[in-house]
């Protein structure tokens, strides 16, 4: 205890030194090695082939890094010496002229025009000023008390590291609005052409909830932007970690088949899960980061959606702009019919025009007594008391596991 066996540069024999006459150097850019961020893979025996790609840090297993390797889903573990840090590069974009029944573009899409579409809300109209650690990353306006100790601006942050951190925070209190925005479009578009993954048809499409065991760096609004972030300004943070996401077959495999399943996380950015290159993770069903605790299949979204909306009571905020974001992509794309989310929320909002004001709480009370209630419920085949009961049971598999439970003013 106390003393260190060293080997020396060029000295043939290893010397017992203190550990007070000893520093850590830490290899340049070891610090970038932290989840979410960029590497190029190099000096690899075998598999040699994956010398020179690029690769996301997915988890620290101590000794070596879990990474997913661009253009594939899975993920391999290598040492952090077979690894460089990268800077992050702009993430891929799309249009509305691309073939939008295709998965991948229609995710893409998705989380394009909710963060940076025309009706996207305004994220950070002032300058802010920054601070990271390997664990936390914190954003401060300009002008406030803190700012003078944080040495980096906004502007000081190259072009893809300040687009990650862009959607790291537009996405850490929008999980939901996203995915029923997806789902909802998907929906739709099964009534006209069927989705596709990389040119076959998917079988199904599911919205699972639970949360995610991962070490991040958790994100944090240190004071009050006014005018300029979301409706929680200083309260946003990503620390909690219930979260949902969706799950799709392979080509061929049965829905039923969870072993044979794709992660499709449109709002990883919050968590630092992003596949490289993507503005959303895209990995194997059964990477051991997500935890499951129940799923629906997408026609029972609209159910799930109205529960969020209730609870919540954002009827006419957060849920308003999730479905004028519907009404976009159903108004470029030609789409029509069908139960969804827009019905769903006529209903909430012809409960509250009758209510008035409510209390926090009041509304979902009054949803499940409301008879308007039971046209989603025969949509979706399912009870919003039965829903009710499936969250419960997830929040209490969350705290379980984790010590904590879903707080709503945080991510996921």
């Amino acid at each position: 205890g106390g003393r260190w066996g060293t080997q020396l540069e060029e000295h043939p024999l290893p010397v017992s030194l203190k550990t007070s006459n000893l520093q850590l150097r830490m290899p340049e850019g070891y610090w970038q090695l932290v989840p979410g961020s960029l590497a190029e893979i190099h000096g690899l025996q075998s598999p040699s082939d994956l010398n020179g790609k690029v690769a996301s840090l997915a988890q620290n297993l101590g000794e070596c890094w879990l990474v997913q390797v661009e253009g594939t889903e899975d993920m391999v573990s290598l040492k952090p010496s077979n690894l460089s840090p990268l800077a992050s590069r702009p993430l891929a974009s799309t249009s509305w002229e691309s073939d939008l029944s295709d998965l991948e573009a229609l995710a893409t899409m998705v989380v394009q025009e909710l963060l940076e579409g025309h009706s996207a809300y305004p994220v950070v109209r002032r300058l802010g000023r920054m601070k990271a650690t390997q664990m936390a990353e914190e954003l401060y306006p300009v002008g406030s008390r803190s700012a003078r100790l944080l040495p980096h601006t906004w502007s000081d942050l190259e072009i893809g590291e300040s687009e990650r951190i862009f959607y790291k925070m537009s996405l850490c209190s929008r999980c939901n609005q996203v995915n029923y925005m997806f789902t909802d479009i998907i929906n739709q578009l099964a009534d006209v052409r069927a989705p596709v993954f990389r040119g076959s048809e998917i079988a199904g499409m599911f919205l699972c909830v639970g949360f995610v065991v991962h070490a991040y760096r958790q994100l944090h609004i240190g004071e009050d932007f006014g005018q300029a972030y979301w409706q929680h300004s200083q309260k946003v943070h990503n620390g909690s970690r219930n979260h949902i996401w969706l799950e799709f077959p392979l080509p061929g495999a049965p829905p039923s088949d969870e072993s044979a399943r794709l992660i499709l996380d449109l709002s990883a950015a919050q968590f630092d899960m992003c596949s490289p290159g993507k503005r959303f993770g895209l990995v194997r069903g059964q990477d051991p980061r997500y935890k499951k605790c129940y799923e629906l299949p997408s026609t029972m979204v609209p159910l799930h959606f109205l529960k969020w909306s209730a609870a919540l009571n954002n009827v006419r905020f957060e849920a308003q702009h999730c479905i004028k974001g519907i009404r976009i992509f159903r108004e470029k794309l030609g789409l029509s019919g069908g139960f969804s989310c827009l019905d769903a929320h006529g209903i909430l909002v012809n409960m509250l025009d009758r209510i008035g004001v409510v209390a926090p709480g009041q509304l979902l009370a009054e949803a499940m007594e409301s008879p308007d209630i039971k046209q989603v419920e025969q949509a979706c085949g399912m009870k919003l008391g039965a829903l009710l009961g499936m969250n419960d049971d997830a929040a209490r598999s969350m705290r379980a596991e984790l010590g904590e439970g879903p707080m709503p003013e945080n991510g996921g």
